[in-house]
């Protein structure tokens, strides 16, 4: 009966972690191929999701679920403009917080403005979020997940910005 419980154990352990690794960001681009100093330009960030599962994007100020997040490295290289756009999000009413709520289902995508002010361009930062099941109703612990971009990824014209 003992092993019966390790087995069950491990394969509940093993379930989770193989849900939140593949559940990653598979894509982070630039919305252009080039760019000169100066410029505005957009980071892309595409997350695909495993079948029945999803991610709030939590608009509201409230407990209960974990606000997406993204933390930026400051860097004299680029400049943040705006706050990270969430493109087509689906609206869902939740009873418990008594309002809507914005999430993710199959495909997430959040771009970010940035305004590149030298050629040697540098972005690294982290962005985190949490996966809840359709299946058993419970979400995992919110994942962290790194990124770093730079002139190796978009070409940069111009030395530094004025």
């Amino acid at each position: 009966m003992r092993y019966l419980f390790f087995a069950l154990g491990y394969f509940v352990i093993s379930f989770a972690l193989a849900q939140q690794k593949s559940n990653t960001i598979e894509k982070i681009y630039f919305s252009k191929t080039q760019a000169k100093t100066c410029e505005e330009v957009e980071v892309i960030f595409e997350l695909t999701l495993l079948p029945d599962s999803y991610v709030h994007i939590n608009d509201l100020e409230s407990e209960g679920t974990i606000k997406y997040d993204f933390t930026f490295v400051p860097d004299s290289t680029y400049q943040l403009v705006g706050k990270v756009e969430i493109i087509n999000p689906q609206q869902k009413y939740y009873e418990m917080f008594e309002a809507n709520m914005s999430y993710f289902n199959k495909k997430i995508e959040l771009r970010q403005k940035i305004k590149i002010l030298s050629d040697k361009f540098n972005l690294k930062g982290s962005f985190s979020f949490q996966i809840c099941s359709n299946v058993n109703k419970r979400c995992l612990a919110s994942k962290e997940v790194p990124f770093s971009l730079n002139t190796k990824n978009i070409k940069i014209t111009g030395i530094t910005c004025k």
